[in-house]
């Protein structure tokens, strides 16, 4: 990215936790603009980058689903034995 003048890069990504932005190798605060991902850059060429890392939160849902996926499996699998 490249401006005259400090601006504000806002991508058309729902900004959903979990995002990470680096703004020329240096860490930057991801911002929330009406919903979608937003960082600020000063005047120049930049280099961004957004990372998305998962949140704890989120990876316990996901364990929670896949027992939760699982237990059901092995109750269809015994009601069809039987």
């Amino acid at each position: 990215m490249e401006g005259q003048n400090a601006g504000r890069l806002t991508v058309l990504e729902p900004a959903f936790p979990g995002w990470q932005a680096r703004v020329n190798g240096a860490g930057a605060p991801v911002l929330n603009e009406n919903g979608f991902l937003a960082v600020d850059v000063g005047r120049g060429r930049h280099e961004v980058e957004l990372i998305f890392r998962m949140t704890r939160a989120r990876r316990v849902g996901l364990g929670v689903t896949l027992l939760s996926c699982a237990g059901a499996a092995v109750v269809m699998w015994r009601r069809r034995a039987a």
